[in-house]
């Protein structure tokens, strides 16, 4: 029997390699609601897991969230403008050589995103660095990461309803794309 939910929850699991083991995350301070289609990446640097945009059926948010592992808590940032649109798959990676993350692509309503912007820690702002530059396909539920050796965001896969990618199956991407940071 198939079950299909709509439901979408709030728990932070965090998995300890070392025990082999899963245990809830802490949900203290300004936590994040539940969502779906939201990305997480781990900044060692800055000792924080970042979440970003995500939402539920349809309502994408803005909103990025950071988690303290040492505290157990969240706390909501509130980044100067500007910052990225609203979206829900899309997908974000650490940038150890600068510190902070990029994200990339979504979903915005009508049409998949190509844009990637990083998040700066430091300085409590997003910067914008390839919207529109076409040179990265219009992409969601796609995987990143970056060569930091090459200095450059590489871009796998995907989804992408109106079947602009070259290597596909169905709406699905088999592509590698690079962008030179």
């Amino acid at each position: 029997i198939l079950s299909f939910t709509r439901e979408v929850f709030d728990e932070l699991l965090v998995f300890d390699a070392r025990s082999d083991s899963w245990s809830q995350g802490g949900n203290a301070g300004d936590a994040p609601g539940g969502r779906q289609r939201h990305a997480m990446a781990f900044d060692p640097q800055q000792d924080r897991v970042y979440l970003f945009g995500g939402g539920d059926w349809g309502q994408s948010t803005t909103e990025l969230f950071a988690w303290d592992p040492a505290a157990g808590s969240w706390s909501k940032t509130a980044p100067a403008a500007p910052w990225p649109t609203a979206r829900a798959g899309h997908a974000m990676a650490h940038d150890p050589s600068s510190g902070g993350v990029w994200i990339f692509g979504g979903f915005l309503g009508e049409d998949w995103e190509d844009d990637a912007w990083r998040w700066d820690p430091r300085h409590r702002q997003w910067e914008e660095r390839a919207a529109g530059a076409a040179v990265m396909p219009q992409r969601g539920s796609a995987a990143v990461a970056l060569d930091t050796v090459r200095n450059r965001l590489v871009v796998f896969g995907g989804k992408d309803d109106l079947q602009r990618c070259s290597d596909r199956t169905g709406d699905l991407c088999g592509d590698t794309w690079e962008y030179d940071l």
